[in-house]
């Protein structure tokens, strides 16, 4: 995964920080060592998604919010 900054591998790398947050809390320090991408690309992709209201955080952990269920579910179909 590292190194595609298309917008589609974006766009990818999104969906699936929010679908690795779905059922737990995480830190972006398991971010940065399951997608194997730089501290400040995984601190700026959950900046963007939490700005966004797809994830939000509780000190330093981080996790999907109900938009975020939403939108992956209604995907699915």
């Amino acid at each position: 995964m590292k190194g595609d900054c298309s917008p589609i591998g974006r766009f990818e790398t999104y969906l699936l920080i929010l679908s690795f947050c779905m059922n737990k809390w995480r830190k972006t320090e398991d971010i940065i060592q399951y997608f194997d991408i730089p501290l400040r690309t995984s601190q700026r992709y959950v900046k963007q998604l939490v700005d966004h209201g797809y994830l939000e955080r509780k000190g330093d952990l981080i996790g999907a919010t109900k938009k975020a269920y939403i939108m992956l579910l209604d995907g699915i179909k």
